[in-house]
């Protein structure tokens, strides 16, 4: 998948360039993610979704409620009512978005 071979290819970095590139990683995710899910017109890219979001959980959990949440989506419809595909959204492609999760 190509978000595990960027994560590979960030860890395998040099240090100094490492700190900063780790940064990009969730990003990067969510927007993977949500590029799925937005272009999945029958649900057969689901699986991959959720697959890159099991993986995000294994290196992003500080992050665990905005992966939960993106997880909870189950087709395009979804993402709508969707906080963090919103947060991201609104943000755009070039931002990290930041604040806590909203209370439930």
């Amino acid at each position: 998948m190509a978000y595990h071979s960027l994560r590979t290819w960030v860890m395998g970095s040099k240090q100094c360039y490492r700190e900063e590139l780790e940064g990009l990683l969730l990003p990067t995710l969510v927007h993977l993610v949500l590029e799925i899910l937005e272009t999945d017109k029958d649900g057969r890219k689901l699986a991959l979704a959720q697959e890159l979001l099991r993986e995000g959980r294994e290196h992003h959990g500080e992050h665990g409620s905005l992966l939960a949440s993106l997880a909870s989506v189950l087709s395009r419809d979804h993402l709508r009512d969707c906080w963090a595909a919103n947060l991201f959204q609104r943000q755009g492609k070039d931002k990290v978005p930041a604040g806590p999760a909203p209370a439930a």
